[in-house]
């Protein structure tokens, strides 16, 4: 019999619908559209022609307003003081055990804060420490990710880069891109490139949010 007392009681966290393993991650294929608020994520989501239409229409009002000049010397002269405030203020809650790391990458090389308009000096930086047969992992943005749609007016510095509040920059890459700089501009090697697209949903406010990384693996000669 039920009592006016009566407190019910939540199955565990982890055993509710929609809560994914990390190790599930890349598995979660949506075949059936009425199927899309089950999980809280869907990998591989490929987009139509009428999604990038958008993003572009998004993109192209940014245009309207770039970041003014001399904010753009400003924040392009010293990008590494605002990084390095951005790792002091968020030191504690920033940095969180990463569980995909271990299943996309089982070993990591990190450039922070890197500067996308050096990339040749970059390259370079990377070749002197890293041994032949070394090799360097990379995962960015990739190009009309939810975070670059997102943005609006007074945050553009120059095609697919951006100024974000706290003055750090961020880029969009495309594959191609990747190549360019890492292959044919750098001295590196590819062996592996990938576009991972997500499909994140928020099932109590049924909103859809598509995400786009690129992840790369490149190689110092031997």
């Amino acid at each position: 019999m039920d009592t006016p007392n009566a407190v019910e009681t939540k199955p565990p966290l982890e055993s509710r619908i929609g809560k994914d393993s990390p190790f599930t991650f890349g598995q979660r294929l949506l075949t059936e559209d009425k199927d899309v608020f089950d999980h809280n994520a869907w990998d591989h989501v490929e987009w139509g022609q009428e999604q990038i239409d958008d993003a572009e229409k998004l993109i192209a009002k940014q245009y309207e307003l770039p970041v003014k000049d001399f904010d753009k010397k400003l924040y392009n002269s010293q990008p590494a003081k605002y990084w390095d405030i951005f790792y002091r203020n968020n030191r504690e809650n920033f940095f969180k055990d990463r569980k995909w790391l271990q299943i996309e990458f089982p070993f990591l090389y990190e450039a922070t804060g890197a500067e996308y308009n050096k990339p040749v000096t970059i390259l370079e930086n990377l070749d002197k420490v890293l041994k032949p047969g070394g090799q360097i992992l990379f995962r960015d943005y990739g190009r009309y990710d939810l975070a670059q749609v997102r943005f609006k007016k007074g945050r553009l510095l120059d095609e697919n880069f951006y100024i974000r509040g706290d003055g750090t920059r961020v880029y969009f890459f495309t594959e191609e891109e990747l190549r360019t700089i890492f292959c044919t501009e750098g001295p590196f090697a590819e062996k592996n490139i990938a576009t991972d697209r997500r499909l994140l949903v928020n099932r109590k406010k049924q909103l859809k949010m598509y995400r786009i990384w690129l992840q790369a693996v490149f190689q110092k000669p031997e």
